[in-house]
């Protein structure tokens, strides 16, 4: 029965991307960059989830956290996706929402490192952005 629950759970989720994400991400396509996706998530659920929201078309590559047995902040996770994109950690920006996994574990490898905090207190010392079209003023 898990199985079952598991294999129909996205049939009957909701998948919300926020506003400025699609147009953002096409726009860094049409920048020339490579764009990756690092997830604590399984490859399953990417599976899912990027066609239902209309993103997959952006994504160079996708590590889930059953891609390579290490998930985020491992820095396993972070290398992979560096190596699958041929891209330097000094060379890349990560950006996630997560102060640990994802901004740490990034800055961990060598990556420069975006929090994206929509809502709540900026954390001191730590960029962040509001909203993926701020990446820009980063870039």
């Amino acid at each position: 029965m898990a199985e079952e629950i598991d294999s129909q759970w996205f049939n009957f989720s909701k998948v919300y991307v926020y506003r400025e994400v699609k147009d953002s991400l096409r726009r860094l396509k049409q920048m020339g960059l490579k764009l990756g996706v690092v997830t604590r998530g399984y490859e399953f659920d990417l599976e899912q989830i990027l066609p239902r929201a209309g993103l997959e078309e952006y994504f160079d590559v996708c590590v889930g956290a059953d891609t390579i047995g290490k998930r985020k902040p491992s820095p396993e996770a972070f290398k992979h996706a560096l190596k699958q994109l041929d891209v330097k950690p000094e060379e890349a920006i990560f950006v996630g929402d997560n102060l640990e996994q994802d901004y740490f574990g990034a800055k961990k490898v060598g990556m420069k490192a975006v929090l994206i905090q929509r809502e709540g207190k900026p954390v001191a010392g730590v960029k962040a952005i509001t909203s993926l079209r701020e990446i820009f003023d980063v870039l």
